[in-house]
């Protein structure tokens, strides 16, 4: 694994860590488990476990999760703001 990509799995694991920050951040954007089951290649159910904290992502999928969590809250508070 290079370094670019251990960086993004420890910033992955660091934003992912508390499920229902994600969940807040999930439905304050009016995204469904569905679409974001779908958005990231996984099923519902697995989006269900990482919010409710009895799994947590790993690998390529945590990244994936904290990037699409990442511009999510980003578009919530640009929202806000406006």
């Amino acid at each position: 694994m290079d370094f670019d990509r251990i960086v993004l799995l420890a910033d992955a694991r660091k934003r992912v860590r508390d499920g229902k920050t994600a969940r807040d951040i999930r439905v304050q954007a009016g995204v469904t488990m569905e679409d974001m089951a779908y958005a990231l290649g996984v099923t519902q159910s697995t989006i269900s476990r990482w919010e409710g904290g009895s799994r947590q992502p790993r690998g390529d999928a945590a990244i994936r999760w904290a990037q699409l969590l990442t511009e999510l809250d980003r578009l919530n508070q640009s929202v806000a703001a406006a």
